[in-house]
């Protein structure tokens, strides 16, 4: 005869199954949060090699493609590009800022870079730039995130062949780390960004030739 299990024991699976149901529920919504997020990743790299085909002779229309995606994707405040000609960086496209913001970028640049700026920054080092707190960093200036309210700043990047062309720049209103995921997306970015940024130039070699 089998003994029955007491009222403590019954308590205590119950317990177990629980958390057993609530550990799989978590890892469920977390897997449900990755497809999500790499088909909405996919579906705007899709959207962004759509525009340069579309838009051969002019990147002006990816660059737009490119700072709205990144806001949605990324949940940041702000998103802007910047073109680099060998010597100054120019403002070319942003999504979620005003019209005062706008008026300060165009204010500032072009400009040569230097640390001022996190676009400076990237083209000096020709590398990923991460700024955890904007207002800790004397080196920044400091009306640029007064004015929106920003704190954490990430800029990428767009090389071709080691040669910076220009910088993808994105804000969050809070300090802190920027999540890995992100910064590989925004590298996705600046390299459809190069493949537009090749394109116009080809074109245009080629309008020089024909004429």
């Amino acid at each position: 005869m089998s003994k029955s299990a007491t009222p403590v024991e019954d308590k205590a699976e119950i317990d177990r199954l629980r958390k057993a149901n609530g550990d799989l529920e978590r890892m469920l919504d977390a897997r449900t949060r990755e497809l999500t997020e790499s088909h909405e990743q996919q579906s705007a790299t899709a959207e962004i090699l759509r525009t340069i085909s579309r838009s051969p002779t002019d990147a002006a229309p990816v660059f737009e493609t490119m700072v709205r995606s990144a806001v949605a994707l990324c949940g940041s405040l702000f998103a802007n590009v910047f073109r680099f000609d060998g010597e100054l960086l120019h403002y070319v496209a942003s999504h979620n800022t005003g019209p005062s913001y706008v008026e300060l970028l165009r204010s500032k640049y072009p400009m040569p870079p230097d640390r001022s700026q996190v676009s400076g920054r990237v083209i000096l080092s020709r590398s990923i730039v991460r700024l955890e707190d904007a207002s800790a960093d004397p080196d920044y200036d400091q009306r640029f995130p007064l004015a929106m309210g920003w704190l954490r700043m990430l800029g990428v990047p767009m090389l071709r062949d080691g040669k910076p062309l220009g910088v993808i720049v994105v804000g969050w209103a809070k300090s802190g780390q920027v999540p890995k995921v992100q910064e590989e997306l925004l590298k996705t970015f600046a390299d459809q960004a190069v493949i537009a940024i090749e394109n116009v130039r080809l074109f245009d070699e080629l309008q020089d030739k024909s004429r």
